[in-house]
């Protein structure tokens, strides 16, 4: 069977290395509005609407593993080298699994509020999104409840650097972080203090710094 490739929508500025950066379940690439301008002057910063968000396709089917091919073809159709992914959320749950099936395509990756399993989230949130999917179904808030579900072999086969970057009052459970720094080979912590999911994130440029000396250091 061909897998269908999609044309995503995305936005380009900057100059540099390049740098891709993916959103988070229901959003949109101008959560990273900010940041994306104040990155501008270090990088290529290329921003993407994932499928059935934002200005992409919508009504397709959806998966975590159609978004890694998603992204795996966007980097060889634009003929990126070795970029750098900061993803956030499902955006990270993307770019982990990218570098997890093409170990040699990216360079590093910053991942923020990321679970490699499904029950990595709050259970109280959990419950909250099964109650709202059984009133009015939604593909997106489905995708959350019964996915991911990344082994933890295949994580320790993952050498691909990471940065981890998570709030102290983060959705995803403080064990679950913990668990998944330890089975990343190259994966260094970052925990922010009186941060929630994603308050470090969306149209913010708190995450600057770390991630240019994260991403500068050779």
């Amino acid at each position: 069977m061909v897998k269908q490739r999609l044309s995503l929508h995305y936005q380009v500025s900057g100059s540099g290395a390049p740098l891709i950066m993916l959103h988070g379940n229901g959003e949109d690439l101008s959560i990273f509005n900010e940041l994306t301008e104040s990155l501008n002057p270090y990088f290529t910063v290329y921003c993407i609407d994932s499928r059935n968000h934002g200005q992409s396709p919508h009504h397709q089917p959806i998966s975590y593993p159609l978004m890694t091919d998603d992204l795996i073809h966007f980097i060889n159709t634009l003929n990126l080298e070795k970029p750098y992914v900061l993803g956030f959320s499902d955006g990270g749950i993307v770019a982990l699994m990218t570098a997890m099936k093409e170990p040699k395509l990216i360079e590093k990756m910053i991942l923020c509020g990321v679970n490699y399993h499904y029950r990595g989230l709050d259970k109280t949130l959990r419950l909250a999104m099964k109650r709202q999917n059984q009133i009015k179904p939604d593909p997106l808030i489905e995708l959350m409840l019964k996915a991911p579900k990344i082994k933890k072999s295949a994580l320790r086969k993952c050498q691909t650097p990471a940065l981890l970057i998570v709030g102290d009052k983060d959705v995803i459970l403080p064990q679950h972080t913990l668990k998944l720094h330890r089975y990343l080979p190259q994966s260094k912590l970052l925990i922010l203090k009186d941060e929630t999911h994603d308050s470090y994130v969306v149209n913010q440029t708190t995450l600057l710094p770390h991630l240019i000396a994260y991403l500068k250091k050779s």
